[in-house]
């Protein structure tokens, strides 16, 4: 049972990796920070994360990806501390023309990395300097994509959608129906066949009843 029980779990991860991965698209660009306008900036090509790097750069890279990530404006390259270090993702040289919308409308090239010979593993390793990965700060009109505004629109809807149930039920509020009519000769009759007991006090009880007060 533990065993179904981790394999069921297993499957169920490895679907929600491959839904995440699914989402994410060649060309893609993230900000690696905060604050969605500034820091640190990632491409996604070749299936993995990497850089861009300001060795080769040109200041229509940096409009580009503030096009790209919907900032519409001035843009500005900044020094990037995110990575300061060898690490294993990769830099990439890019230069966009002029009017180009994404990364992928751009030149680009790999950098070539450092490989370490790790003769214990049988395995080289390549890794990459990072000391000069490219930052931004865009500045501009934020222009949200079109799946926020259908979400925006659909929440709007269920909202309205919302207020006018409750509307509808102040308006119209159920009252308590009236009681049901008797009829006073049925009334009579069954006083008649169903006389109610009175009750008997005998003097004696009134009497101990006014003395005890």
């Amino acid at each position: 049972m533990l065993a179904m029980f981790s394999i069921d779990h297993l499957h169920l991860f490895v679907f929600l990796c491959a839904v995440c991965q699914a989402e994410i698209q060649d060309g893609d660009i993230r900000i690696m920070s905060d604050n969605p306008r500034e820091g640190h900036v990632e491409v996604f090509l070749e299936d993995e994360w990497g850089t861009i790097s300001t060795i080769e750069f040109d200041d229509a890279t940096t409009t580009v990806v503030c096009r790209q990530l919907g900032f519409h404006g001035p843009a500005e390259s900044i020094k990037s501390t995110e990575h300061l270090g060898l690490l294993s993702s990769p830099e990439w040289n890019i230069k966009c023309p002029e009017g180009a919308e994404s990364i992928l409308d751009c030149d680009r090239s790999k950098r070539e990395g450092i490989t370490d010979d790790v003769s214990y593993a049988s395995k080289d390793y390549i890794y990459w300097d990072h000391e000069h990965d490219l930052g931004v700060s865009c500045v501009g009109f934020y222009e949200p994509s079109v799946v926020f505004l259908g979400l925006l629109g659909g929440l709007s809807l269920l909202l309205f959608v919302f207020i006018v149930c409750l509307v509808y039920l102040a308006c119209h509020k159920t009252t308590a129906q009236p009681g049901a009519t008797v009829n006073p000769e049925h009334s009579a009759n069954s006083n008649d066949h169903n006389p109610m007991p009175q009750p008997r006090y005998s003097r004696n009880f009134q009497m101990t009843c006014k003395s005890q007060w």
